[in-house]
């Protein structure tokens, strides 16, 4: 299943390039802009109705044009212009004769070893906000979550760090519960968020593991704040500046050997929003 999805991926890739869709070599911000057209073409080819919610145009959005100089595909993907109106859009199909009203889901909880819900806070750092969990007691060490993920991924380690660890569990810049601001998701930022906190917190030293972009974040925290980390774990990431960024383009060679197709995909401004509006309750 897998080389077959591989060779079709191949073919799009390659009537895309023959009719000047896409150059021989282009960033992944514009491929991931590409493939969400071509697909919602399938969708219409299918006569799969979108929701309505997601073809209204976003006249504001927290992923604004970049800075940095890669380039962004010209004009906006149609997205739901706010939460509302995916709310607005499940209350009209929860107000149908007959229709059962679904359950508010209930929040994540996270529990120490004596099943106690963690502490939870919000600090603000660094000219943003940060929401974070803590509890435990003993020598600090915070757990820095991946993309796209939150604090929550650590629900099961925490329990086996508290007796011996006073545990700080952040939900990243843009995260989460934690603000999203127009900027500053570069892993250096970041990595001054989270020091900020920890001394917000009053923990002047203490361990880092990180996981994913969070093992990237985590390297950055260690490097600029040395006398402060005690200790990194590196899991789960390909270290930045080494070809990891070479894996993120849509060519031949990564399509049939390592393609990371999904930094792409989630840098592409509104995609998230397009492909859940409507499906909050699910």
């Amino acid at each position: 299943m897998q080389d077959a999805s591989r060779e079709a991926l191949a073919e799009v890739l390659r009537v895309a390039r023959e009719r000047g869709e896409i150059a021989e070599r282009h960033d992944p911000h514009t491929v991931a802009a590409f493939l969400v057209t071509f697909l919602n073409g399938l969708l219409v080819s299918a006569k799969i109705t979108p929701d309505p919610a997601a073809l209204e145009p976003s006249s504001t959005s927290p992923w604004p044009r970049s800075t940095d100089g890669l380039r962004r595909p010209a004009g906006r993907l149609p997205c739901p212009d706010s939460v509302t109106n995916a709310q607005k859009t499940n209350a009209q199909e929860n107000e149908r004769p007959g229709k059962r009203t679904p359950k508010k889901p209930e929040e994540p909880m996270m529990y120490d070893h004596d099943g106690a819900p963690l502490r939870t806070g919000r600090a603000a750092v660094n000219g943003t906000s940060l929401h974070y969990r803590t509890a435990g007691s003993g020598p600090a060490v915070v757990l820095l979550h991946g993309v796209p993920k939150t604090g929550y991924h650590w629900r099961h380690l925490v329990p086996k760090l508290t007796p011996h660890h006073t545990v700080v569990v952040p939900d990243l810049r843009g995260l989460g519960d934690s603000a999203r601001p127009a900027d500053g998701y570069d892993s250096a930022t970041m990595s001054d968020d989270v020091a900020e906190l920890m001394a917000r917190l009053g923990h002047e030293t203490y361990a880092v593991t990180g996981e994913d972009w969070g093992a990237v974040i985590g390297y950055q925290l260690a490097a600029r704040h040395r006398d402060r980390v005690t200790s990194l774990v590196f899991a789960e990431a390909l270290f930045p500046g080494f070809g990891f960024e070479d894996h993120t383009a849509l060519t031949p060679e990564n399509v049939s050997g390592m393609h990371l197709w999904h930094l792409g995909f989630y840098f592409t401004p509104d995609v998230p929003e397009m492909l859940i509006a409507g499906t909050n309750a699910n």
